[in-house]
């Protein structure tokens, strides 16, 4: 299904009910998916991610995985990131 079909479908509901059942479906698929991209790190791989502010690339080390959150030790600190946002250094 095309994303243009999925939001005609989404303008065609007419309940919050509906929507809701919608979330809920959108919302766990997105929590299994975050778990995968989680899984694909390990404490002490190199790491880094963009920062929100400026777009500056922060380099660090992972020290500790969550399903939601990474926990990565920088040069400035500690940051909590989505697994989705991390990449792997080479």
């Amino acid at each position: 299904m095309k994303k243009e079909e999925v939001v005609e479908y989404c303008w065609g509901i007419k309940t919050t009910t509906e929507i809701g059942e919608l979330w809920d479906i959108l919302r766990a698929r997105h929590k299994e998916l975050q778990a995968r991209i989680a899984s694909n790190f390990s404490i002490g791989d190199k790491v880094e991610f963009n920062r929100s502010k400026g777009g500056q690339i922060i380099t660090g080390i992972v020290t500790k995985v969550n399903v939601k959150t990474i926990k990565v030790k920088t040069e400035g600190g500690g940051w909590s990131v989505s697994p989705t946002l991390l990449r792997l250094r080479k």
